[in-house]
């Protein structure tokens, strides 16, 4: 069994990796803030608990690579960097491909990938008035990690301050989503890549495994008929910069495949970027055990 690390010690690597060496990328040029927190990366300590989740889902998903630890934790840091940019008050580095509708009334579809918060801060910078659909933390969700706790509550003062009309909290989010998008005043912003593990869950394929997502979004968009807009927004390995590409999904039936589609092609694409793999990590056994 692998020896996890103890209270200080997770606090400290907290302290680094959430902190500290966020506020130094930040700061640093876009170039120099990629190479250094790619060398920073190669530090497993950083990360120790998803680190081992992350083998696991990998080993299951993508077969026995070794390569998805280490991106996803070059990932991680350069998210916290640019959400420190951010709170900062500093403009995001980003690269735009396409272009979102000139006014609101239609609905941003993402993914848990790259700096999502880059979108965000986009839409707002527009006028468009983003309500970002999210799931809250609780203090009680991240026992024994004060200091990752407190990193979320930043993030949510930032994502309240990007959503002038308002963030919308999941629990009851459904009638404020379709009448957000009926009065035609916001952008509901909402993340469609989440796992579910119901039988008859709209399903995508993920290496060799096939992977459940949560109905609710692919049901909104059809009761709705909102226009959709999906955005991914990844970190360029070259220049550092965040690659935001705005792709409007065709509005007639099949909307919801082609989004599936969009899905599982960037996580072909990037898959070391994806948040979640620690999630899906979780529900496989530590086969050092």
């Amino acid at each position: 069994m692998k020896r996890r690390p103890g209270w200080l010690a997770m606090q400290a690597a907290d302290l680094l990796a959430v902190y500290l060496i966020p506020l130094i990328g930040a700061l640093l040029p876009a170039r120099l803030c990629k190479s250094l927190l790619w060398r920073l990366a190669g530090l497993a300590w950083l990360l120790p608990d998803r680190t081992d989740w992350i083998d696991r889902a990998e080993n299951a998903y993508l077969g026995s690579q070794g390569r998805l630890a280490r991106d996803w934790r070059w990932m991680h840091l350069m998210e916290s960097a640019e959400f420190a940019r951010l709170l900062l008050g500093l403009p995001a580095r980003t690269t735009i491909e396409g272009e979102w509708p000139d006014r609101p009334g239609f609905m941003a579809i993402g993914m848990h990938l790259g700096a999502g918060i880059t979108a965000l801060w986009h839409l707002n910078r527009l006028g468009l008035s983003p309500r970002l659909i999210f799931q809250p933390v609780k203090a009680e969700d991240l026992p024994g990690r004060p200091l990752l706790y407190w990193s979320h509550r930043l993030r949510l003062r930032l994502m309240r301050k990007l959503c002038p009309a308002g963030a919308i909290g999941t629990g009851g989010a459904r009638q404020q989503i379709l009448e957000a998008i009926q009065t035609r005043t916001s952008v509901p912003m909402i993340i469609a890549d989440t796992p579910s593990p119901r039988p008859d869950a709209p399903m995508i394929r993920i290496g060799q495994r096939q992977l459940g997502l949560r109905r609710g979004v692919f049901s909104l968009i059809e009761e709705s008929g909102s226009p959709v807009v999906f955005f991914t927004t990844t970190f360029c390995r070259h220049s550092g910069a965040t690659r935001l590409v705005i792709d409007p999904v065709d509005t007639k039936p099949g909307t919801s495949q082609r989004l599936l589609e969009r899905i599982e092609q960037s996580l072909r694409d990037t898959p070391g970027q994806w948040h979640l793999w620690p999630a899906l990590g979780q529900h496989f056994p530590d086969q050092t055990d």
